[in-house]
């Protein structure tokens, strides 16, 4: 039962890695946008977010963005650390700031974190290369919109805040993570049944006769 059980979750799984082909899978983190465009980014500040990867596989970050004051120009540069207290990068993503032509969620992408499951991460945005009187905005919710991190100005915290971000993810590391949590699931429930099932079993059919088998299992599980 149990190896039939395990079939049907690894099945589910390749069907549905093969359905979703090599795209990468895109999870809505914060998309909220309640405040708008109202995070100004130029070249002298940087605005960050802390988050939680639910899945493997973290492949790059789409943050809400749209084109600002003056004539930009150079590279945004998305700099991915531990934590706000970390002094180095775990890696860093550009993306041209001529790109930006209108409102939306643009990607910065990266190769991809394969142990990001459940891995507290921050990252920052800065654009060092905008001339004085440029700068881009950026989506924002209200602080309430998110509750696995916070919004970040300078690398200091503003509670008020939630930047509008997505998180993009590997489809086959993602399915790999997911089925190693089957696995891990199936051998909890199988320990579990060994541990309590089994010896009650055993002990009601030496001193009792339960003929339907399923008030059986469940006298022996109690």
């Amino acid at each position: 039962m149990l190896l039939k059980h395990l079939a049907i979750i690894i099945s589910f799984f390749l069907i549905a890695l093969s359905l979703t082909g090599c795209s990468p899978l895109v999870d809505n983190a914060q998309p909220h946008m309640g405040l708008g465009f109202a995070g100004i980014l130029d070249a002298s500040h940087t605005l960050g977010q802390t988050f939680v990867a639910h899945h493997a596989g973290l492949e790059g970050i789409e943050i809400a963005l749209s084109p600002g004051e003056g004539q930009a120009e150079g590279e945004l540069i998305l700099h991915l650390r531990a934590s706000p207290d970390s002094p180095s990068d775990i890696l860093t993503a550009t993306l041209p700031v001529k790109a930006i032509g209108k409102p939306g969620f643009h990607r910065f992408s990266f190769p991809p974190l394969p142990d990001s499951h459940s891995h507290y991460y921050y990252f920052f945005l800065e654009a060092p290369d905008l001339p004085e009187g440029a700068s881009l905005k950026v989506g924002l919710g209200p602080g309430n919109a998110f509750t696995d991190g916070g919004f970040y100005r300078q690398h200091q915290p503003v509670d008020e805040y939630q930047m509008a971000f997505r998180l993009v993810y590997h489809p086959g590391l993602m399915a790999l993570d997911l089925i190693k949590a089957s696995f891990v699931g199936t051998g909890l429930l199988l320990a579990a049944f060994l541990l309590y099932v089994i010896p009650g079993w055993a002990l009601l059919t030496l001193i009792t006769r339960i003929p339907i088998w399923g008030e059986k299992l469940g006298v022996a599980a109690g």
